[in-house]
């Protein structure tokens, strides 16, 4: 027995003695005794605390700069890029494919959050999926303030941000998609036959689809589309105003309106705006409103009078075409016909 053991042990030192330390790259110990420690050791090229650095040859004792301009480094395969759909750690880094940051911007590794497809394959979908939830469009954030035809979307698609009147006040609510129109703003609109304003707009009675604006004369955030003005203002629901565009620049004589409005004379800055049509009240009646009047008509003192160009002869025999203001610094060329 005294032999047996004596003969175990021997074996036992042999196969100890036999065995290479390995280097543990950040105790300070040179372990595998080849002269270098840490991360100078060539075994701990690819440790996470060592990978900004790496040797050019396993005997090399210096250091380089990991994928720098002239340090080759090429057996280190942290220098490799990131084949982002292969299922392989190509770089070494310990994140494979789309959780690598290299892999960031390549398709398939993000998702877009509008286009009910699973594109980064983690099986969830548009607004459901963490990397879209900073995305406007995926909180619901649909406001007064994202009602304008230039906002960002605000709800999740198809649903978009609209505007609907209850009690006679305004509220900001995200609408399906079949109560949002596909037509252009200012087009004609029709709630009770279903036909729908577009984003951004809301159907003001005849006015057409009239895009929302901001109010600020100063440096608005939302201004109104090119030729048209911010005109109109509804009441929103907890109190303010929310403002619209009206269509400018008509003429008032030729009624170059979108049926069925007709082109007024607002009587300052020579504005001209697109207002409902269908007015009844003939020439020389009483009106309160422009919109009163029949079309190429408006209302001046509580009376409709046809509308002409100073200067010009379109007036009834005799008539003649007034200026509608006292302003002599005017720069209007609408009036109305009337015999003084």
């Amino acid at each position: 027995m005294r032999n047996t053991a004596a003969m175990i042990l021997l074996v036992a030192l042999i196969v100890f003695s036999g065995c290479t330390p390995s280097e543990d790259c950040d105790n300070g110990i040179d372990d595998d005794n080849n002269g270098v420690m840490d991360c100078f050791d060539p075994a701990c090229v690819n440790a996470n605390h060592c990978s900004a650095y790496c040797y050019n040859s396993v005997t090399e004792s210096t250091l380089h700069e990991l994928c720098a301009p002239g340090a080759r480094c090429e057996y280190h395969t942290r220098c490799n890029p990131e084949l982002c759909l292969n299922g392989v750690d190509d770089n070494g880094n310990g994140l494979v494919d789309c959780a690598d940051p290299q892999c960031a911007i390549t398709y398939g590794c993000y998702e877009i959050c509008d286009n009910g497809v699973d594109d980064n394959k983690d099986n969830k979908i548009d607004c459901d999926d963490p990397q879209c939830a900073t995305e406007s469009f995926c909180t619901n954030a649909c406001s007064f303030d994202t009602l304008y035809f230039d906002s960002p979307a605000s709800c999740v698609p198809p649903k978009q941000c609209g505007a609907s009147i209850y009690a006679e006040s305004l509220t900001s609510q995200c609408l399906n998609e079949d109560l949002v129109g596909t037509g252009d703003l200012f087009d004609t609109c029709n709630l009770t036959t279903e036909d729908y304003c577009p984003f951004g707009a809301m159907c003001l009675f005849n006015y057409g689809c009239a895009p929302f604006c901001d109010n600020d004369t100063s440096s608005p955030a939302h201004n109104c589309p090119a030729g048209s003005q911010c005109l109109f203002s509804v009441n929103k629901s907890g109190g303010g105003l929310m403002y619209l565009c009206a269509k400018t620049g008509c003429d008032p004589v030729e009624q170059n309106c979108q049926s069925p409005q007709h082109c007024v004379f607002l009587g300052t800055d020579d504005s001209t705006v697109c207002v409902p049509g269908g007015g009844t009240v003939p020439l020389g009646g009483s009106c309160t409103y422009d919109e009163e009047c029949i079309k190429g008509a408006g209302c001046v003192a509580q009376q409709c009078y046809k509308y002409c160009e100073l200067g010009s002869s379109g007036c009834s025999s005799g008539q003649s075409c007034y200026q509608v203001t006292d302003d002599i610094n005017t720069t209007e060329i609408w009036g109305v016909c009337a015999s003084l």
